[in-house]
């Protein structure tokens, strides 16, 4: 299969604190920091997406970052040419969990963590969440509920800190 052939930092963009006044149309879009591109995404509507993107959260700390995107008329194609860019570019965020503490989500009673793994291991878990029928955006929160249960059941026999190829901070 041919790479498809996109600079993306020649394409249009705005600032991340600019996203409300995104246009309303369908796109592939890249999250970009000083021309890296931090993760990849797909919108039928790219401002209706970015004003409540779980990704926001974690990026808006983050200096010089902007949006950039590929207007796509045929919104049927958006999963296909948002994949293919995926595998191209390989954007550090993509299929990471959501991460960082913020006010935001203190107030639902919810706060989250971030965490490294190997990319095996991740993979591995992706396949369990397609067997369970899990969305992937669920599945860290049901792993980690489940090694906690785990962890904290009297007489487990288990002991979950061996593990010295995942960070946890």
């Amino acid at each position: 299969m041919n790479k498809i052939q996109i600079n993306p930092s020649t394409l249009p963009s705005l600032p991340l604190t600019e996203r409300s006044t995104l246009p309303t149309c369908p796109a592939v879009y890249f999250v970009m920091a000083e021309n890296q591109i931090l993760y990849i995404g797909r919108a039928i509507n790219l401002r209706q997406r970015w004003n409540a993107h779980h990704r926001y959260i974690q990026l808006k700390p983050k200096t010089n970052v902007r949006i950039a995107w590929l207007e796509c008329s045929e919104p049927i194609l958006l999963p296909k040419i948002e994949s293919a860019l995926i595998e191209q570019f390989r954007p550090l965020l993509n299929g990471s969990p959501v991460a960082r503490l913020s006010s935001e989500q203190s107030k639902t009673g919810y706060s989250s963590i971030e965490i490294s793994l190997p990319n095996s291991m991740l993979e591995e878990m992706m396949a369990l969440a397609k067997k369970e029928g899990w969305k992937p955006t669920d599945l860290h929160r049901i792993l980690w509920a489940l090694g906690f249960a785990a962890y904290t059941k009297p007489n487990s026999g288990r002991n979950l800190n061996t593990r010295d190829d995942i960070t946890v901070t």
